[in-house]
């Protein structure tokens, strides 16, 4: 009993740390993403770099600690977030799991997520009455929720895939509405 109660304590001590690793690096991206919104990119991008080392020890932890595997890819996902998000706004291409070197689930979710950031930017930039822009975002929403849409695999497998795919869609919609109402209301001038 000496040996377990020993262990279970420093799995304790392991996932406190992996926990509050897991919440400074989602606090990190969200940050950085405001940073994207304000068009500061050089600045989330040194951010991301910082969050990317951070990550790494994440990470390492997760795999000696696999029952604690739920933190890394919570953390990967708003990463992926911030990164798909980065890319779509300075019109590069949506970077793919293998570059981004993340947990095929933290990719899924993260990717999803961005549709909510691309839609908050598509509004800004109709605000700005730069409709070009707006619907470059929305080229990059669709984009999304396209390469997400053969994916059809129980909530077992993808636990929270599905819901984030349902609101990307819903966003995507609406989203596609703004966009036409606004061309419509110009086209009226």
């Amino acid at each position: 009993m000496e040996d377990i109660i020993k262990q279970l304590k420093e799995m304790e001590i392991v996932q406190t740390e992996m926990l509050n690793d897991m919440r400074e690096i989602v606090r990190l991206c969200s940050r950085a993403i405001k940073k994207v919104h304000a068009r500061d990119y050089d600045a989330a991008k040194e951010q991301a770099g910082r969050i990317k080392e951070r990550l790494r020890g994440l990470v390492s932890m997760a795999e000696k600690y696999p029952n604690f595997n739920s933190y890394r890819v919570h953390a990967e996902q708003e990463y992926v977030e911030l990164m798909t998000f980065l890319s779509c706004v300075k019109n590069d291409k949506i970077p793919d799991v293998n570059e981004l070197n993340v947990h095929y689930q933290s990719y899924l979710l993260g990717l999803l997520d961005a549709v909510g950031e691309l839609r908050r930017a598509l509004l800004d930039r109709l605000r700005d009455d730069n409709i070009k822009d707006a619907e470059r975002m929305f080229k990059y929403m669709n984009e999304i929720y396209e390469l997400t849409v053969p994916i059809v695999f129980s909530e077992s497998l993808l636990r929270g895939f599905r819901g984030k795919q349902d609101v990307a869609r819903r966003q995507v919609e609406q989203a596609r509405s703004e966009i036409t109402m606004a061309l419509m209301f110009k086209n009226a001038k």
